[in-house]
């Protein structure tokens, strides 16, 4: 079993760590009791053998339980029970900056001023922060920077995760699409709604391609379109984006965002994305023809 014990400074991102790691497969506990520590292992033991990656979250909130911290870990560590502990800090001045940006009080500074409550903070995790098998300082670092710390931490038990881009067609007469990152609007070129032949066909039939085709304006948006997401999608993976939605709107939503979703769908996964196709309004025009 991969066991982690997140704790350290009040502000410096345990919660990004420990929601970084469920999203990763862990199983993570936020604030609990130390004292329930060695419970919670026989409890693992005894019930349920598919939890084997467990992280929990521990810090100066938990008040008076916080105390047996130390005792507790001198007690695993007796029992052979492997397990690593992680000790996030950050400068001073980047707690208090944090801390007032957030508004939020720190938990040792309800009677004193924030720079003293991190000062006796620093105190009281001294010698846990010395016990600690990585310490973390995100003082400088963004989401991504946490996150590539992470995956070099956890090597051994987890695989970053590839980016999947989702391209969806919709039809704005039916709603915008809330969930997109990206929102190209088709609309600007010829409809084949206007031509009854084509009108009961949707994007995905030869015939609607093939007219579509015939105009430079669909040939050079595509290509624009593609320069930019050969831009854009190095970038967010960078930055850890984990899924990109791509939404392709036109009037209806049956014919030229549909042609261009498929379009764009397939030349991406060409090139090896992690791609999904959907079509969110396609039939519902159908119903109208």
């Amino acid at each position: 079993m991969d066991i982690y014990v997140v704790t350290g400074m009040s502000g410096a991102g345990k919660s990004s760590l420990l929601n970084f790691m469920e999203d990763n497969g862990f199983y993570c506990i936020d604030n609990m009791p130390p004292v329930l520590l060695p419970k919670f292992f026989e409890l693992i033991d005894s019930e349920n053998e598919n939890i084997n990656k467990v992280a929990f979250g521990m810090d100066i909130r938990g008040k008076e339980f916080f105390n047996d911290m130390l005792t507790v870990i001198d007690g695993l560590e007796e029992k052979n029970l492997d397990f690593k502990l992680i000790f996030l800090d950050a400068r001073d001045s980047e707690l208090i900056k944090r801390f007032n940006e957030r508004r939020r009080p720190h938990p040792l500074s309800k009677d004193g001023s924030l720079k003293d409550g991190i000062q006796k903070e620093r105190e009281i995790l001294k010698e846990l922060k010395d016990k600690s098998d990585y310490i973390i300082d995100t003082s400088s670092m963004k989401s991504s920077d946490l996150k590539d710390k992470l995956y070099e931490i956890l090597s051994n038990t987890i695989t970053r995760k590839k980016l999947t881009i989702v391209v969806e067609s919709f039809g704005f007469k039916y709603g915008i699409l809330e969930e997109a990152d990206l929102v190209f609007d088709v609309r600007f070129l010829p409809n084949p709604y206007y031509l009854d032949d084509l009108r009961p066909l949707s994007g995905l039939d030869a015939e609607i391609k093939e007219f579509l085709e015939k105009f430079d304006a669909t040939e050079e948006f595509f290509k624009k379109l593609v320069d930019m997401l050969n831009f854009l999608l190095p970038n967010y993976i960078k930055e850890g984006k984990n899924q990109l939605t791509i939404g392709m709107g036109c009037t209806g939503g049956r014919h030229r965002s549909v042609y261009m979703a498929e379009r764009l769908y397939e030349y991406l996964k060409e090139k090896k994305n992690l791609t999904v196709l959907k079509n969110r309004d396609m039939y519902k025009e159908a119903r109208n023809v």
